[in-house]
């Protein structure tokens, strides 16, 4: 093992030339296949974990409304029409549970981003004002505590678990933990409800749930109707309800609009931002890749063969086997990809501190970068997928070397 390792450095040496430019068609396909694949793993990680919401069976109920809506001296007003609104909402026959919520709903491009202070240190979370049945709307699991209900108080809050149990490193995912939002008002946990994401493309966020009160500011106009429909009646569902409350819902300055099912928002969604074209996109640029590296490893191979027909006859007459032949060019080949790994796990570790997808706006699922363990593999699976087509690809050019007739090379010569 160790003289035919010696022997085909030499062998690589000697022909630095050629290699270099072998090495240079290896190195640069090596790195981006490694950030395609990480892409494919974050994007599959993503999709295939628990959203902690669900959808099925979930719909919005869209109010629409004239300027007398963003009347500030109405708004408790206002806030009490839609408040008498969700109680006729809940009279609905097919409806299970409804709720009001502000930048809550999952699948939404609307975001209510506030922050609080942890231990002293200033930390971004996603605000999310609701009334308490929007929990069973989404069928959102607690983990701890409790829901709200009559006898909460305004500074009780309920907040999402995390992945790890903790929080910018900090463990205040237990009931009856205290922070400080941004005006140095004390908050205290009432409940810890499932990690939740926004959508099923998206990573876990920390939210914070407060309780809708009556003299909300954004509610007027930023609200969100979400309602969960009993199975057996969730048939055409929409244009019954339509049907059924639009003159019931027409209480100025808000009248019924339309009724939209939430897994259709989950495919609008996907398709506003655009996730299955980014797929689709790295799905494309790993194939050509593939495709230009067995292409170039059979033609360049193929022209070695024919420069040392002379070395590979005089090895032949020697008494070299055909199975010799072949293992030479497979050792050169793994060589110079073993080289030219090396070199690609440079540029991956310095990738490691940058967002290699900026260009496409994916957001890497949060342990991507950072699991060591994780990126071994997707390094290994680079460099054995890119093993297998440069061997496959060099396999051709060998056979046909370890073929030749040592008479026929000297008649040639």
């Amino acid at each position: 093992m160790i003289i035919m390792l010696k022997q085909t450095l030499k062998i690589v040496w000697k022909e630095r030339k050629t290699n270099l430019w072998i090495l240079l068609e290896l190195f640069i396909p090596f790195v981006i296949l490694n950030c395609c694949l990480l892409f494919v793993y974050s994007f599959t990680k993503m999709y295939v974990e628990d959203p902690g919401h669900d959808i099925e069976h979930t719909y919005q109920i869209i109010l629409d409304y004239e300027e007398e809506a963003r009347n500030e001296e109405k708004r408790e007003e206002n806030n009490k029409k839609l408040f008498y609104m969700l109680e006729l909402i809940k009279q609905h026959p097919a409806v299970e549970s409804a709720a009001l919520s502000i930048a809550s709903a999952p699948n939404m491009t609307s975001y209510r981003g506030n922050g609080i202070y942890i231990d002293g240190e200033w930390a971004g979370i996603w605000q999310k004002d609701i009334t308490p049945q929007f929990f069973d709307v989404f069928k959102i699991d607690f983990l701890k505590g409790r829901s709200f209900d009559e006898n909460s108080l305004d500074h009780n809050v309920i907040i999402s678990g995390m992945p790890g149990n903790s929080f910018f490193g900090n463990d205040i995912l237990n009931v009856g933990a205290v922070y400080f939002d941004k005006d140095g008002a004390a908050k205290e946990v009432v409940g810890v409800t499932a990690p939740i994401k926004r959508s099923q493309y998206d990573v876990y966020e920390f939210a914070v749930y407060c309780k809708m009160t009556m003299d909300n500011r954004a509610l007027p106009t930023f609200h969100e109707l979400s309602v969960r429909v009993k199975p057996e009646a969730d048939v055409n569902f929409e244009d019954r309800f339509f049907e059924d409350m639009k003159d019931r819902l027409e209480i100025y300055p808000y009248y019924l609009s339309k009724v939209e099912s939430y897994q259709l928002r989950k495919k609008e969604y996907a398709e506003m931002m655009e996730y299955d074209r980014d797929l689709t996109n790295i799905s494309i640029i790993s194939f050509f890749l593939l495709l230009n590296i067995f292409l170039g490893i059979v033609g360049t191979f193929w022209f070695r063969v024919q420069a040392r027909r002379q070395d590979i006859g005089l090895r032949l007459s020697l008494g070299a086997t055909s199975r010799d032949i072949r293992r030479e060019f497979f050792s050169e080949t793994l060589l110079l990809l073993g080289i030219a790994a090396v070199l690609a796990l440079v540029v991956i570790v310095n990738l490691a501190v940058l967002d290699p997808f900026f260009f496409i706006d994916f957001q890497l699922s949060a342990n991507s970068w950072i699991n060591i363990g994780v990126n071994a593999l997707i390094f290994l699976a680079t460099f054995g997928i890119l093993a297998l087509f440069c061997l496959l690809a060099v396999w051709y050019p060998a056979r046909q070397a370890g073929k030749m007739q040592p008479h026929q090379l000297a008649m040639e010569n």
